[in-house]
């Protein structure tokens, strides 16, 4: 991968037998590198708007290129993710073993923190349209984005959902233990779509105006 063109603008290097990133063109906007065996993530063109490294063996992501706005780091064994660029809008960082995320970009539309160890998510920025974080150990989703308008909080262990975002519009908390006798007052006005435990449907009761 040292010889490149300087003027490269995208660079589609997926499904090969890469270990490392060098000397990639300062003029690089979109770079795919998924299904390789990179471990590292490191000295990224700073122009990259669009990076996808999933389905390799990195560990940890730093100091990524602020001008990115979609990243897609899943299928890794990441730990932590911070000092996210201000500019991201996607961030896609499912499968992997994260146990925290924080200092999220202020411009985030969709976060996809999926089937990872996370245990609480809090300061989600107000820009937030689709929240996928299923398959973790969260046991509350407090002060949600009011701009929030797809949720799936499915199999973790969430015991109350509250204040839920009066535009939501689709919503699935399957396969949580909710408190029993623990009534929703959720407007459910605008969701046109919800997937909620049999056991726990009684439960829900949609706010009369």
């Amino acid at each position: 991968m040292n010889i490149l063109s300087i003027t490269l603008q995208e660079l589609d290097c997926s499904h090969n037998k890469i270990t490392e990133l060098n000397n990639l063109p300062n003029t690089l906007q979109k770079l795919d590198c998924s299904h390789n065996h990179i471990t590292e993530i490191t000295n990224l063109p700073n122009a990259l708007q669009e990076l996808n490294c999933s389905h390799n063996h990195i560990t940890e992501i730093t100091n990524l290129p602020n001008a990115l706005q979609e990243l897609n780091c899943s299928y890794n064994h990441i730990t932590e993710i911070t000092n996210l660029p201000n500019a991201l809008q996607k961030l896609d960082c499912h499968r992997n073993i994260i146990t925290k995320l924080s200092n999220l970009s202020e411009t985030l539309r969709v976060l996809n923190c999926s089937n990872n160890q996370i245990t609480e998510l809090n300061n989600l920025p107000n820009t937030l349209k689709g929240l996928y974080c299923y398959n973790n150990q969260i046991t509350e989703l407090n002060n949600l984005p009011t701009t929030l308008q797809n949720l799936n909080c499915s199999n973790n262990q969430i015991t109350e959902l509250n204040d839920l975002p009066e535009i939501l519009e689709v919503l699935n908390c399957s396969n949580n233990p909710f408190l029993l006798n623990y009534y929703y007052e959720i407007n459910i006005e605008n969701i046109k779509r919800y997937n909620i435990d049999k056991q726990n449907e009684l439960l829900l009761r949609p706010v009369l105006k």
